[in-house]
């Protein structure tokens, strides 16, 4: 597989990734029965966090960072965390337009993450970038979920 697939066979992945976001929120509602719709939100968050924490420090290599490092191509486990990323931000988006508990701030954050993620699929060498970014974006996450 090339590391930036054909535009459809990207949406295709987009879509997958989103329908697995989707799924593991139905999920946990199943498994959880009797929380708000706002608590399997903030479980979906927090899985989401966690992992685009550490695979974006494991990718960063923070303590190996430096800019030719940041400007190499693309590779295919950073591609994967950008699809998985992109289909989480389309959940969450989703999600806060259907249940409205947030302000407009939230849906311009979360339209803002996925032009984001869209611009970083598109460019050869973004590198470690875009896992440097995620890594620091959302480090914070799991804690403020985790309260919940």
């Amino acid at each position: 597989m090339a590391i930036r697939p054909e535009l459809s066979t990207a949406s295709l992945i987009k879509l997958t990734s989103f329908l697995c976001w989707s799924w593991s929120y139905v999920y946990c509602a199943a498994k959880v029965p009797g929380k708000s719709p706002e608590w399997y939100s903030r479980a979906v968050t927090l899985l989401h966090g966690s992992v685009a924490t550490a695979a974006g420090l494991w990718q960063c290599s923070v303590f190996n960072l430096t800019r030719k490092r940041l400007t190499s191509k693309i590779t295919t486990a950073r591609y994967a965390v950008m699809v998985w990323s992109w289909g989480y931000f389309a959940f969450d988006l989703l999600w806060c337009i259907i249940y409205w508990t947030d302000s407009y701030v939230m849906l311009v954050h979360h339209i803002s993450a996925l032009i984001a993620v869209n611009i970083y699929m598109d460019k050869d060498n973004t590198g470690c970038t875009f896992a440097c970014t995620l890594a620091l974006m959302e480090i914070t996450n799991p804690l403020l979920q985790s309260r919940w």
